[in-house]
């Protein structure tokens, strides 16, 4: 329970409300797009990584591409999905119309291996805060946490050797320090 006493999961709280959130639920993952801007910075996700849990917005609804999950490692944010128990015709007349694809047939095997790919770091860094972000090359980023874990990912198409390690092409590795 927060400092106020109550604990409440929210999307997408004003900073007013941080105190009282126990989960900030679909945090923005991307930058304001402006041509003068070169590089995306977690700013939000750096100040709130170790002190409230938050969620990437969900992958089954257009963010499951390869690098929005590379970006959900690099901004430690848990990556969530929306999924219902029957068919997705059934959305059909309701105000859930809109989502086109939540039937959880349709999505496990992807929220198994999505889980299971990003855990393999998040849960390396759980409770704990990003200390440094740095670009160290186009599409090649280092984030840096207090309790030693160091996390390369790399947007490029073609494997990336960093500080002495080598990050496969699209992917990411956690060094722990």
């Amino acid at each position: 329970v927060k400092e106020s006493g109550t604990a409440i999961s929210m999307n997408m709280p004003n900073k007013y409300m941080w105190n009282s959130c126990s989960d900030y639920f679909d945090i923005p993952m991307m930058n304001s797009q402006y041509t003068m801007e070169t590089d995306s910075v977690p700013f939000l996700q750096i100040v709130l990584k170790g002190h409230i849990p938050y969620y990437a917005p969900y992958a089954n609804q257009g963010f499951y591409r390869q690098n929005c999950i590379l970006r959900t490692v690099e901004y430690g944010a848990y990556p969530s999905f929306i999924v219902m128990g029957a068919d997705n015709s059934e959305l059909s007349g309701t105000p859930l119309v809109d989502y086109y694809s939540l039937n959880y047939v349709d999505w496990e095997n992807t929220v198994i291996d999505t889980y299971n790919k990003v855990n393999s770091v998040l849960k390396q860094v759980e409770n704990a805060f990003i200390t440094e972000h740095k670009v160290l090359s186009s599409g090649v980023v280092r984030v840096t946490y207090d309790n030693g874990a160091v996390v390369y990912v790399n947007y490029n198409s073609e494997e990336v050797k960093t500080d002495g390690i080598s990050v496969p092409a699209l992917d990411f590795v956690l060094k722990r320090g």
